[in-house]
């Protein structure tokens, strides 16, 4: 760049709000990355994980039922053969526990034939002396030692049906996990991919690292957008852990690369550089919330914004690219006369 005084003075400053706004546009997206749950819920995003969940569950209820203790069968039927009176009672005891899925313990069996036994031994003594004051009973309904099953829980999501589409909260907990760990994993290449991209600025300059960081991040937008529009899983968290590997890259280019446009004077213009990067990378955790509150407004999903965010980073980081010169130009000024 060969311009001089208020001239030179003007494009420095532009280059520190291009570098400030590629950072905040590409930096540390991922870092909101919560923002987009309820839009990613709402396509359905890892709800597979439920359908596993219901297959899982099936699967283990089925091997319960058929692993049941045979101890305690013998037991249910010596029982019910020396107790006729009681036979239907124990029978219907143990279908309902069989059903709720839980394994009858000892006490609970012989705390529920003492209670039976002492509730008819009661009420045939209260119809031989119907004078004299009842005894205390220890029938169901004044036994509050009595452990109950209690009813079965409604489940948030029937295995019988899908998720539905368009419903802004998770199906189930292992649809959540499943996207925790996709976020988790964009958050680990964010710190993994730092030194990297930094080794890359050191040798290569800061030009050539921003080039390659925006078109990365730029793939990672319209990944984000493929897989809204396809409904594809794999294709979103492909976005997501570009997004996350992206984003040192583009801080590091930015900032490194207008470093070398600056070179060793201009103080104040440094220093803004510094403050202004460093918080548009910890305000970029907005651009999801961004992206979705534009989606809802727009009542449209998630493939649009992302689109038009990628066609507005685009020609941004062009133009700070442009402006960027090439890696060493800040070693010749120090080494110059």
């Amino acid at each position: 760049m060969s311009a001089t005084g208020p001239q030179k003075s003007i494009v420095l400053w532009v280059a520190v709000l291009l570098a400030a706004w590629c950072t905040f546009a590409m930096g540390g997206v991922v870092f909101g990355v919560s923002a987009l749950f309820p839009a990613l819920y709402a396509q359905n995003y890892k709800s597979s994980a439920c359908s596993a969940r219901c297959s899982a569950s099936a699967a283990t209820s089925a091997a319960a039922v058929g692993s049941w203790p045979a101890t305690t069968k013998r037991r249910l039927a010596e029982a019910g053969e020396f107790l006729s009176g009681s036979r239907g009672t124990l029978l219907e005891v143990a279908a309902s526990a069989v059903l709720r899925g839980r394994s009858l313990r000892e006490g609970s069996f012989f705390d529920r034939l003492f209670d039976r036994l002492s509730g008819k031994a009661e009420h045939s003594k209260a119809e031989h002396s119907p004078g004299e004051s009842k005894p205390e009973s220890r029938n169901r309904h004044d036994a509050p030692h009595r452990r109950e099953l209690p009813p079965p829980q409604p489940h948030a999501h029937s295995c019988s049906d899908p998720c539905p589409l368009g419903v802004e909260t998770k199906c189930c907990d292992h649809q959540f996990v499943a996207f925790s760990l996709a976020a988790s994993l964009a958050f680990f290449l964010v710190d993994a991919a730092a030194a990297p991209w930094g080794e890359l600025a050191d040798r290569r300059g800061g030009k050539l690292t921003l080039a390659w960081a925006s078109l990365l991040s730029i793939a990672g937008f319209a990944a984000l957008a493929g897989g809204a529009y396809l409904l594809d899983d794999a294709i979103v968290t492909a976005g997501l852990l570009a997004l996350g590997c992206a984003g040192p890259g583009v801080f590091n280019g930015a900032f490194y690369g207008t470093l070398e446009l600056i070179g060793t004077g201009e103080p104040k213009i440094r220093a803004a550089l510094t403050s202004l990067n460093a918080a548009a990378f910890d305000g970029s955790a907005l651009v999801f919330m961004l992206l979705r509150v534009a989606a809802r407004a727009a009542r449209v999903g998630l493939a649009a914004p992302c689109l038009a965010w990628a066609a507005l980073c685009a020609p941004l980081c062009v133009a700070l690219w442009r402006l960027l010169p090439a890696h060493g130009s800040l070693l010749a000024q120090s080494a110059g006369p």
